[in-house]
């Protein structure tokens, strides 16, 4: 099952200090144009008119994207509230546990997810059977999709202020400290967030929540990525295992 993923294939350094990093991405498809308005980098994307028709279908069939928290709806860019199990729980106390034919709010909201790529899929693949071009119709199958881009620059400082969560710690009446990722906020404070929910509750950034993930993952292969040194005439060339 694929998931929101970065990995470093590539990562250099010249003799001026001037650092060079290439990343594989891996994303849900919908946030591609969010990552495409960072002109600093230089991308290489996977094309959906490219797969065949047969393929994409076998792809959102067997490992679709599916949100990673089910958001409320909210006014502006970002909300702050998200649905859980446990307002279910609340409100059918404790007979939960008896109650089989209870669904939770968040499976229903799943179901509901499938049941639309479902739809996309028959839709599409009726169209596909007229004739139409797989140009089209992998358009309609493109919500459900992992995305794979290959992507380098020299400068990152502006993309991760922007889009890495900003996990909140109150350190003191007023004071504040914040993080990028879970493993530095918890390499500082361990234990302190253990319930998946609490760290969207504790994250104050405004960035779609995705696409948070996605510079979460980079963020933390950037840290721990020890860059080669180049000598002059060498090239920055990726390397996949």
């Amino acid at each position: 099952m694929k998931k929101i993923d970065a990995k470093i294939v590539a990562d250099s350094i010249n003799p001026q200090g001037d650092r060079i990093t290439t990343f594989l991405l891996t994303y849900p498809r919908f946030i591609h144009s969010e990552l495409m308005t960072h002109r600093m980098f230089s991308r290489n994307s996977a094309s959906s008119r490219a797969i065949p028709f047969e393929k994409m279908v076998k792809m959102v069939e067997e490992d679709p994207f599916i949100p990673l928290v089910w958001q409320k709806t909210h006014k502006g860019m970002q909300g702050s509230e998200y649905f859980t199990d446990e307002e279910v729980r609340v409100d059918v106390g404790d007979e939960l546990e008896y109650r089989e034919d209870i669904r939770l709010v968040t499976d229903d909201l799943k179901a509901r997810w499938l049941e639309a790529r479902d739809k996309a899929v028959n839709a599409a693949s009726g169209m596909n059977d007229l004739g139409l071009t797989k140009q089209l119709c992998n358009r309609l199958l493109e919500p459900f999709m992992w995305h794979t881009v290959l992507v380098t620059a020299t400068q990152w400082e502006n993309f991760f202020n922007l889009r890495c969560p900003k996990y909140e710690v109150s350190t003191g009446a007023e004071d504040k400290e914040y993080f990028r990722s879970k493993k530095d906020l918890l390499s500082k404070y361990p234990g302190h967030v253990s319930d998946y929910y609490d760290w969207f509750y504790i994250n104050q950034s405004q960035a779609e929540i995705h696409i948070q993930a996605l510079a979460e993952a980079m963020w933390d292969e950037f840290r721990n990525s020890v860059p080669i040194e180049l000598k002059e005439g060498e090239w920055h060339i990726p390397r996949f295992n």
